[in-house]
């Protein structure tokens, strides 16, 4: 007798439960309901009217719609369905104003189709629940999503009336969340039909004819209505709830109340309170509707989609390994020199080697953007090194070496000779040896023939690739999950390593960016040092050892000593290489369920402590945790330090002295798991 909340799990749009009603009272919801009668019969009053539903019928309580259920002489099993509709505000910005026109009883005959297609969508996600304990928020999600977007084309009270022209749909939209926000003050079609520049008479009787009610009618149906939830869910004052529905006078509530419910609006409060004490039901296993919704069932493939995939996995701990390179690490790409300078560049980087190690990092705009020669008053050339030692002081401190990009915006003699002293600074401040270790990219353009030369002048051994531009289009996925596993899956199965991933994200301003945050750049973090999900995946490779025992699509195993790593990842290869900017991510994705699989260890020996890192989108994604906020535009400081204090891969510790160890990993979608057993020495 009051307004039920819809609590659901705080991950999920919906709320599912069978029942057996034996005695119910008049409530309604903050959401959408859907009542399927599985078993028996039920009459259901909405508002003033009553329906008999028997087996197979179904209809929708609207957001805040007042109804009631009264148990038959036969034995009732109800299926409930409620959705919380703030999930599906971005979809749908006014959704709490739509009005769904749903009950089989009045209007199936007729509709057969639209209907079994409901209890189609109805039976699926009930299946996909019950099947799977702990189904994937995301799953469930889509499904909801799927049926909401099919009530709206099909039973949505406007747009599945005989209105097509669409204009006029908007139209009656603006008057339905106009009368829904207005109908407790004075209002009058007059007002409404000037302010939608039509005749009185032409909206009046148009009303009329497709609602079949007139627009009084329907004012004081909606004040009556909201009278019911002040007179059961209050103890205003009669005088007090008249006039807060919009009737002048009491008297005048009373004349409708008694018109509607054959009852005075004191003796139905009363009466209603009484049978408060008397409300029972019974709750029954979900697993009860399976068998009524069969039939709903046999053409769905989500049946075989949603079967849980397992692996099983053998490491035999005295098998030999051959040597594994991390050619994955071999460089990272900042981009400009300049923001080597950047304190918060510094920060970053110093971060990432110290988590990662990289072995290189490609930069350009040495030379010209550090301003490192110039001409004196005589014409004579003075170079300044300040700047460019302080990038190269950097990049040996935090141990990583410089994959410089050797390039002028118009090649000359001067530059020539300029690049030649540059070396020679190097040579006498860091060492030959030193810069036997360092990559220079130089073009394959004419000029660029002595660049060459003057570094083989001073050794041999100094390494020289040609300059390779790198690709870096703009790619959403860039800043999710998938790109974990894709990294992974990458670094592991291809010969030549990832070449198109950034340090840190940049921001091109010459051009529209709709969120600064993430805009699609392929960085392992965001522009304010937010670390993303691909940044983990290189966290996990770090960790894997320099002998391989085995690979297969899916996982990797390593060894070190005597220590060992169980790399896992849920690889989709998606023919969908690139996608926009606005784009719903998880129906981008292929909807499944987790895997399980089964890892079996032999023939340890000693003591091991057993570590398990887990990234997937509820663990190390700071794109979900972003969306979870609201995908705010800006961060404060203080949400940034918080975000990448609490988003890391979930890690627990085990400890085994026996010689073998069973493990049972949930790999979430397009999650990674990684697995160390690390021996402890007394």
């Amino acid at each position: 007798m009051s307004n039920e909340l819809l609590t659901s799990r705080k991950d999920l749009p919906i709320r599912l439960f069978v029942k057996r009603i034996i005695n119910d009272i008049i409530h309604w919801h903050d959401g959408i309901e859907i009542i399927f009668v599985l078993k028996g019969s039920i009459h259901l009053s909405i508002g003033a009217e009553t329906w008999w539903l028997k087996e197979n019928d179904m209809v929708i309580h609207n957001i805040g719609e007042t109804h009631r259920i009264h148990q038959t002489e036969e034995e009732n099993q109800l299926l409930f369905l409620q959705i919380d509709t703030k999930f599906f505000k971005k979809y749908y910005p006014n959704i709490n104003e739509y009005y769904f026109h749903c009950c089989s009883p009045e209007n199936e005959e007729g509709n057969k189709e639209k209907f079994h297609i409901l209890r189609k969508y109805i039976a699926r996600i009930v299946f996909t629940i019950n099947e799977y304990e702990n189904s994937n928020e995301h799953q469930i999600q889509n499904l909801t999503k799927a049926l909401l977007e099919y009530l709206v084309e099909h039973f949505d009270y406007i747009r599945a009336s005989e209105i097509k022209n669409e204009m006029q749909i908007e139209r009656y939209e603006r008057i339905f969340e106009y009368v829904i926000k207005n109908y407790m003050n004075k209002i009058s079609l007059q007002e409404i039909a000037k302010k939608e520049h039509i005749s009185l008479y032409y909206l009046s009787h148009d009303i009329k004819e497709k609602s079949g009610y007139s627009f009084q009618e329907i004012i004081t149906a909606l004040r009556v209505d909201q009278a019911v939830k002040l007179l059961l869910g209050t103890d205003k004052k009669i005088s007090q709830i008249a006039l807060e529905c919009g009737f002048s006078a009491p008297r005048y509530l009373n004349k409708y109340f008694t018109k509607y419910y054959n009852d005075t609006p004191i003796h139905f409060r009363k009466k209603n309170k009484r049978e408060k004490a008397f409300e029972k039901h019974e709750e029954l296993e979900l697993s009860v509707a399976i068998e009524n919704l069969t039939n709903y069932l046999h053409d769905y493939k989500g049946k075989k989609k949603y079967i849980k995939e397992t692996k099983t996995i053998y490491l035999n701990t005295d098998s030999n390994g051959r040597s594994f390179h991390h050619t994955w690490k071999k460089d990272i790409y900042l981009g400009s020199a300049k923001k080597i300078l950047m304190t918060n560049y510094q920060n970053y980087l110093k971060e990432m080697q110290t988590e990662i190690r990289f072995d290189c990092i490609k930069f350009s705009g040495l030379f010209e953007e550090m301003d490192a020669f110039h001409k004196d008053t005589d014409g004579n050339h003075i170079f300044y090194w300040n700047h460019i030692d302080e990038i190269l002081n950097f990049f040996q401190k935090i141990n990583i070496k410089p994959f410089i990009s050797v390039h002028f915006v118009h090649l000359s003699n001067v530059h020539i000779d300029f690049f030649n002293r540059f070396l020679f600074h190097c040579i006498k401040e860091y060492g030959l040896k030193e810069i036997e270790s360092w990559i220079f990219e130089v073009p394959n353009d004419k000029g660029y023939e002595e660049i060459i030369k003057v570094i083989q002048s001073i050794s041999s051994k100094v390494k020289i690739k040609e300059e390779k531009i790198p690709d870096f289009n703009k790619n959403f996925l860039y800043d999710t999950i998938y790109m974990a596993p894709y990294i992974i899956h990458s670094a592991i199965h291809s010969k030549n390593p990832l070449d198109f991933i950034k340090a840190v994200d940049s921001i091109d301003f010459n051009k529209k960016i709709n969120n600064p945050i993430f805009h699609g750049e392929n960085g392992l973090m965001t522009i304010n040092g937010l670390k993303k999900a691909s940044y983990y995946a290189y966290y996990l490779l770090s960790r894997l050892g320099n002998e391989m025992i085995e690979k297969e699509k899916g996982y990797i195993i390593t060894k070190k000593n005597n220590d060992f790593q169980i790399l896992l990842y849920d690889y989709e290869e998606n023919k969908k290489k690139h996608i926009e900017e606005k784009f719903e991510k998880h129906s981008f994705f292929r909807i499944k369920d987790e895997k399980e699989i089964f890892l079996y260890i032999r023939n340890l020996m000693g003591k091991y402590k057993i570590t398990r890192y887990e990234l997937n989108e509820k663990h190390g994604s700071i794109f979900d945790h972003w969306t979870a906020m609201g995908q705010p535009k800006e961060l404060s400081q203080k949400e940034e330090k918080f975000l990448n204090r609490i988003v890391f891969p979930k890690v627990t510790f085990d400890c085994t002295e026996k010689s073998n160890k069973d493990l049972s990993i949930k790999l979430k979608p397009h999650g990674v798991t990684l697995i160390t057993l690390e021996k402890l020495y007394e």
